[in-house]
C-alpha cells in the first residue's frame, strides 16, 4: 500500500508511517499481563501466553465502520481472550479508512479483525459466539469470505495463518498453503469466496443457501444485464438494456459502509450524483439519469449509456506529438480540433458552475467524446457537489490538482479552474503530474511547443490563466479561445547539434552526479537515495542501489567509498531469498558488481543464483534464465572463472531445451490473458540477445538458430499504425510501444545485432522502420526502460554499429526532449520516476538511467542495457579475419 502524498518530492514507503494508538490502547486496557501486542504500520497482533503453531485453517474475519470500530473491539476482544486465540486488527483508524475506501483491493476490503482458531471445533464454537456478541453491529460485506448466517459483520474462509514459502512472480508475492499431500498450492486472495479443493465446506447447508440467494433476479427485472464494465470496492459498473425506455443504460452500484468518510459513503455519493445529473439534464453536458433504485443493501444509479471513449483514450490515439512523421497539415488539423474541444469543454464547465455545481474531479478520464459528432460530456459526478447544499468532498485525480489540495477539507471553484488547465495541458501530452515537482513546467512545455509546432498563443495563455489561481470566472479564457484558430502549425524539426548543446549535456551529467553525491546516505538500510515505489530488493539493478552504483561507475569511473562499503556489507548478508532476475534480483547484483570491479563479491553471489529455488520460473532476459546467463557470461569475460561460463552454458542449454515452437518462431512460457510476452525484458527478443552472445562466445550453431527463431517470434508481432511501426507488450495486445523494455527500441536493438552477425537484410529493415518511428522529442516518460533515454540508446546503437550519422542527430533530438523532465534542485539535477510523481535516482526510470544516455551521447561507449557488445564485436572481428584469409587463398586472376 502506497501513500504518494507523504512527501511532495520523494516517495515514502507506506510502512514508514507511524500508526496511531487509539485501537491499541482500547485493546491493551483489556489484556491480562501475559498477553502481548505487537504493532506494525498496518496490523496489531495479539498473542496469548501459548501461541498456536497452526499454519493454516478456517479463519474468521470481522468488518467494522470507523464509527463502530472501538465499540466492536470492546465486544470481540473479551471473547477472544477467554478462548486464548490469536488475532490481529487494523493498526489505526487511518488503516481502517483505507480498508473501507473505494480504491481498496476487493480481496482485502473490510477486514478489520482476523481471528485464528486452533482447530475446526474451536472455529465453529467461536464464530457462533462472536456473531452473538456483535449482533446488530453494521459493517461492509467481505468479498473474499462467506457470511456467517445473518450476521452483518462476521465472515469466514479457509487460508494461511502463517507465512509459508511465498514464491515470487512478476506479479508480486504469491501466498501459499499446504494441500493434503503436503505440496504448496496458492492461497488465493480473490474478491469472491474460494475454498481449496482438498478442504470440505465447514457449513455446507449455509453455503448452499447463500448461493441460492445470489441467483435471484437482478435489477428488479427493469434492466437486462449485458455485462460488467469494471469493479471497485464500492461496487460494479454494468452495461444493460432498458426495455421500458428502449435504450442502453450504464448502471453504477454502491454498497454500504464503503467510501470516503462517515458522512460520505458510496451510497450517499451515488444519491447525490443522481440528483445533480437530474438538475442539469436539460443542458446536455452529462449523461441523463434514468433511475435510482435499491436491491438488498445496495443502491444503483441507471443513467444514459454514452457511446464513444474517454478523452484520454482519444487523445492518445490522435496525438501528433508522440507519433512521428506527421505532416504540417495533420498537425494543423489536430491543433484546430484541440482548440474546438477546449472551447466546448470550457463552455460546459461554465454552464455547470452557473447551475451552482462544482465538479471537483475534472480529468481526461472523466470526459467522454462521441467519435462521430465530437461532442463532449462530463461523467462520474462522484466528487461534484452544490456549495451551500452538500458537504465539500475532496476527491481528485493525480496530476489534476495542486499539491496543497492534499488533505484539504474544502474544495473551491478555483480547483475546477486549475483542473481545466491541466486538462488543456494533458490534451497535448499527459504529463501534468510533473507540475507538482516543477511548477514552471507548464510554461516551459508550452513555450517549447510554440517554438516547435506553432501552438497558438491564445491556447497557451488560456492554459496558464487557468493554472494561475487568479481567475474568478471562465469568461476571460473562453474569450481568449475565440481567437485561437488564427495560427499556422509547423512540424517538429530535428535540433542542430551545437557546442552549447554539448556543454549543456555535459553539465547535466555533472549535476546528476552532484545530486546523487549530496543526497547519498549510507547509514540507511535500503533507500540510500530518493528511489521510486518499484524498489523491493536493495541490490536490484532496475530500481535498487546496485543499478545506481552501476550507472555511477560508468559515468564517473568510480563510486564513493562509503557506497562501496555499504554494498560489500549487503553482499555478506545475502541468503538466496531475493529474486533471481537480471533486473530485479541476484543476477542483476552480479552484473553490477562485475562492472564495479568487485569480482570477489560477484562470485560470492553466483552460487545463490545457481541454486535458487525459482531459477527456472521465468526464461526472460529481465527476470529469468536468459538474464542469469547474461550476467554469468559478463562475469566470465571479466574473470575467466570456468564456473561462470558453465552457468551461462547451462542457461543456454535450458533455453534451447524448453523452447516452444510456433509458426512465428519460438517462445517461452504460457500465454496469459493478452497472449505471450513480447519485447526485450520479458519477451523472446531478450532471450535471443543472450543466445546470440553465447553463439559469439562458443560458436555453437544451435544457439544462433534458436536465437533467430526467438527474434522472429517477436518481429512477427510488429505492426504499423498511423505511419508508425511498433510492437505490443503482449501478442494479443492492441497498444504499440516505442520503448526499450517492451516495444520497438528493444526489439530493434536486438535485430540490429543479429544483422551484424548474419547480414540478414530482414533485420536491417526492422531497424530502419523503427528508427523512423521512435525518433521523437515529446514523450510521456524520460526513463531508460520505458522512456526517452532508452529510445536514445537504440539510436546511438544505430549510429555506432551502422555508422549512421543521422541516427546520432536523432539521438540529440531525443536528448532535447529530456530537458522538459529535468528537475533542477539546489543539490543538482533530478529526474522523475515513471509516474512523474516523485523524484527517483534509479537506473530503470530515474536520473541514473537518463544520465547514462546523456553520457554515452557525449562520450560514446557501449549500450549499458544488458548488452555484451564486446562479445559480438569480437565475433565480427573473427568473421572479418576469416573472410580476409579466405580471400587471400583465392587464386589471383590477371
Amino acid at each position: 500500500m502506497q501513500d504518494l502524498n507523504a512527501h511532495q518530492d520523494f516517495y515514502i514507503p507506506y510502512e514508514w508511517r507511524k500508526p496511531g494508538k487509539i485501537y491499541r490502547d482500547a485493546v491493551a486496557s483489556l489484556l491480562p499481563p501475559t498477553w502481548r501486542l505487537q504493532q506494525d504500520y498496518f496490523w496489531i497482533y495479539a498473542r496469548p501466553p501459548s501461541p498456536s503453531e497452526i499454519v493454516q485453517g478456517w479463519k474468521i474475519h470481522l468488518s467494522a465502520t470507523q464509527e463502530s470500530a472501538v465499540r466492536i473491539l470492546g465486544k470481540v476482544v473479551p471473547v477472544l481472550l477467554a478462548a486464548e486465540v490469536e488475532f490481529k486488527f487494523a493498526s489505526d483508524d487511518g488503516i481502517l479508512k483505507k480498508l473501507l475506501s473505494k480504491n481498496c483491493s476487493r480481496a482485502s476490503s473490510g477486514k478489520f479483525i482476523t481471528v485464528y482458531p486452533r482447530d475446526k471445533d474451536q472455529f465453529e464454537q467461536l464464530i457462533q459466539t462472536l456473531a452473538m456478541a456483535v449482533d446488530g453491529e453494521p459493517g461492509p460485506y467481505i468479498f473474499s469470505d462467506t457470511q456467517y448466517k445473518d450476521s452483518s459483520i462476521v465472515f469466514y474462509r479457509y487460508g494461511g495463518f502463517q507465512s509459508l514459502s511465498e514464491k515470487r512472480s512478476r506479479k508480486g508475492r504469491v501466498a501459499q498453503i499446504l494441500d493434503d499431500n503436503y505440496h504448496f498450492v496458492e492461497d488465493q486472495r480473490v474478491p469472491h469466496y474460494w475454498r481449496p479443493e482438498f478442504i470440505t465446506e465447514v457449513f455446507p447447508q449455509l453455503h448452499e443457501q447463500i448461493q441460492f440467494e445470489e441467483d435471484d433476479e437482478l435489477f428488479g427485472g427493469d434492466f437486462v444485464m449485458e455485462g460488467a464494465i469494471k469493479f471497485s470496492n464500492a461496487g460494479g459498473v454494468y452495461q444493460a438494456d432498458y426495455p421500458k425506455a428502449k435504450c442502453k443504460a450504464l448502471i453504477k452500484e454502491a454498497r454500504p459502509y464503503v467510501g470516503h468518510g462517515q458522512n460520505t459513503d458510496c451510497i450517499s455519493l451515488l444519491q447525490k450524483e443522481y440528483r445533480l445529473l437530474d438538475k442539469i439534464s436539460s443542458l446536455n453536458i452529462a449523461p441523463k439519469p434514468l433511475k435510482l433504485f435499491s436491491e438488498w443493501q445496495h443502491t444503483f444509479l441507471a443513467q444514459e449509456f454514452l457511446s464513444g471513449e474517454t478523452l484520454r483514450v482519444y487523445q492518445v490515439r490522435q496525438n501528433k506529438l508522440i507519433h512521428t512523421g506527421s505532416s504540417r497539415e495533420e498537425m494543423q488539423a489536430w491543433l484546430e480540433e484541440l482548440i474546438l474541444l477546449a472551447k466546448q469543454l470550457l463552455n460546459m464547465v461554465e454552464q455547470l458552475h452557473e447551475s451552482n455545481i462544482l465538479f471537483g474531479d475534472l480529468s481526461l478520464n472523466n470526459i467522454m467524446i462521441d467519435l462521430d459528432t465530437k461532442q463532449l460530456k462530463l461523467i462520474d459526478f462522484e466528487a461534484a457537489f452544490e456549495p451551500g447544499v452538500d458537504a465539500s468532498i475532496n476527491i481528485c485525480t493525480p496530476g489534476y490538482a495542486r499539491w496543497e489540495r492534499t488533505g484539504a477539507d474544502e474544495v473551491s471553484w478555483q480547483d475546477d479552474y486549475y483542473a481545466l488547465g491541466c486538462v488543456l495541458l494533458a490534451m497535448l501530452v499527459p504529463n501534468t503530474t510533473l507540475i507538482n515537482l516543477r511548477p514552471e513546467y507548464p510554461r516551459v512545455f508550452l513555450q517549447e511547443l510554440q517554438q516547435d509546432i506553432g501552438l497558438p498563443q491564445a491556447y497557451m495563455d488560456c492554459t496558464l490563466q487557468l493554472l494561475s489561481g487568479e481567475l474568478t470566472s471562465l469568461k476571460p479564457c473562453i474569450e481568449l479561445l475565440q481567437y485561437a484558430l488564427r495560427f499556422q502549425a509547423k512540424t517538429v524539426s530535428t535540433m542542430k547539434v551545437s557546442a552549447s548543446a554539448r556543454q549543456n549535456v555535459t553539465q547535466s551529467i555533472a549535476d546528476i552526479l552532484r545530486y546523487h553525491s549530496t543526497l547519498l546516505d549510507c547509514t540507511k538500510t535500503k533507500r540510500l537515495l530518493p528511489l521510486g515505489a518499484g524498489l523491493d530488493y536493495p541490490l536490484a539493478l532496475d530500481y535498487g542501489i546496485a543499478g545506481v552504483a552501476y550507472g555511477w561507475q560508468l559515468m564517473h569511473g568510480s563510486i564513493p567509498a562509503e557506497l562501496k562499503r555499504w554494498i560489500e556489507q549487503q553482499v555478506r548478508f545475502q541468503n538466496g531469498q531475493a529474486p533471481v532476475g537480471l533486473m530485479d534480483g541476484l543476477a542483476g547484483a552480479v552484473w553490477a558488481l562485475s562492472e564495479l570491479g568487485m569480482h570477489e563479491q560477484a562470485l560470492q553471489l553466483l552460487p545463490l543464483v545457481k541454486h535458487h529455488r525459482y531459477l527456472f520460473q521465468s526464461m526472460s532476459l529481465g527476470y529469468g534464465v536468459a538474464g542469469i546467463g547474461q550476467a554469468a557470461l559478463k562475469l566470465w569475460l571479466q574473470t575467466a572463472e570456468p564456473g561462470c561460463l558453465e552457468l551461462a552454458q547451462q542457461m543456454a542449454e535450458a533455453l534451447c531445451y524448453t523452447a516452444q515452437h510456433s509458426e512465428h518462431g519460438c517462445y517461452w512460457g504460457q500465454a496469459e490473458d493478452l497472449g505471450h510476452d513480447i519485447g526485450f525484458l520479458e519477451g523472446s527478443s531478450g532471450v535471443a540477445l543472450f543466445l546470440l552472445c553465447m553463439y559469439c562466445e562458443t560458436e555453437k550453431a544451435e544457439y544462433l538458430a534458436v536465437g533467430e527463431s526467438a527474434l522472429q517470434f517477436d518481429i512477427a508481432h510488429g505492426r504499423e499504425t498511423k505511419g508508425s511501426y511498433g510492437f505490443p507488450r503482449h501478442s494479443e495486445d492492441n497498444i504499440l510501444y516505442p520503448y526499450f523494455a517492451y516495444g520497438s527500441a528493444g526489439v530493434a536493438s536486438v535485430a540490429m545485432r543479429y544483422y551484424l552477425v548474419t547480414s540478414n537484410p530482414d533485420y536491417l529493415e526492422v531497424v530502419t522502420k523503427t528508427k523512423a518511428s521512435v525518433a521523437q522529442k515529446y514523450a510521456i516518460t524520460s526513463g531508460l526502460m520505458i522512456g526517452l533515454a532508452g529510445i536514445g540508446h537504440f539510436l546511438l546503437d544505430a549510429h555506432f554499429f551502422l555508422n549512421d550519422d543521422h541516427s546520432l542527430q536523432l539521438a540529440w533530438h531525443v536528448a532535447d526532449g529530456l530537458k522538459l523532465f529535468a528537475l533542477p534542485k539546489s543539490e543538482g539535477l533530478a529526474f522523475p520516476d515513471d509516474n512523474r510523481t516523485k523524484v527517483s535516482c534509479d537506473f530503470a526510470a530515474g536520473s541514473t538511467g537518463v544520465g547514462l544516455f546523456l553520457h554515452r551521447l557525449v562520450y560514446g561507449g557501449c549500450n549499458p542495457l544488458g548488452m555484451l557488445d564486446q562479445v559480438i564485436q569480437a565475433r565480427l572481428s573473427l568473421q572479418l579475419a576469416e573472410k580476409q584469409i579466405a580471400a587471400s587463398r583465392q587464386p589471383s586472376t590477371v
